[in-house]
């Protein structure tokens, strides 16, 4: 698993990509091996679906210590702890995008979780 730069400069096997989201889109949970795409589809996907909030402005978000959490378009939450045992405490009114614990959190201000 590698979430930094030098791993958009490796070799794309597409094939495998596909086979591996189809997998996730029809229900399959997540891995470690398919972590990464889990949380760029699950993003991808809210994007989709709620556009302005990913238009809007960055604020930063007090969501604990060593957590690192802004708020996009006053409806998106993301926060990440920045070191191992970090606690995201998430504001009232927030529901669960990605719908699993990655360590960081993905959330949307009210409704369901996608």
């Amino acid at each position: 698993l590698s979430l930094v730069d030098p791993d958009n400069r490796r070799p794309v096997d597409w094939q495998r990509s596909a086979r591996l989201l189809a997998e996730l889109q029809r229900g399959a949970p997540p891995t470690r091996e398919t972590a990464k795409l889990y949380l760029v589809w699950k993003t991808l996907q809210l994007r989709a679906e709620h556009p302005d909030p990913f238009a809007g402005s960055y604020e930063p978000i007090d969501a604990g210590s060593d957590v690192c959490a802004y708020l996009r378009g006053g409806e998106i939450l993301v926060a990440v702890p920045l070191r191992p045992g970090a606690r995201v405490h998430v504001p009232d009114g927030f529901a669960d995008v990605l719908g699993l614990d990655l360590g960081g959190r993905l959330l949307r201000r009210g409704g369901r979780a996608s």
